[in-house]
């Protein structure tokens, strides 16, 4: 008689693992954007997005859970990035937040 029993709890973990945000079976995915100073930022498999406007400021701010950025593996990373009068009104980078040891 074939024995399938110790098999089971292995094929439970497999999806928890697979289903973390930012992380695969081969691990964790890069943080990817791209920045057009006229059209504004474009966040590629971000798990967050804020925007804020006040007149002529904007902001969007865009999160990553346990990704790749910067050579660092499995970090939190929040990119803002401004369009202002202080910018004149193109799209930068303002701030960059990256956090280790959540994942």
């Amino acid at each position: 008689m074939l024995m399938t029993r110790p098999f089971l709890p292995l094929l439970a973990v497999i999806p928890l693992i697979a289903g973390c945000s930012g992380s695969t079976l081969f691990g964790y995915d890069d943080v990817t954007y791209t920045l057009d100073p006229v059209q504004g930022p474009e966040c590629s498999g971000e798990d967050d997005v804020n925007r804020y406007t006040s007149g002529t400021y904007q902001t969007i701010n865009c999160v990553w859970y346990c990704n790749n950025y910067k050579g660092q593996e499995g970090v939190y990373v929040s990119l803002t990035f401004e369009k202002s009068n202080s910018t004149e009104q193109k799209w930068v980078l303002d701030r960059e937040y990256i956090s280790g040891g959540i994942c």
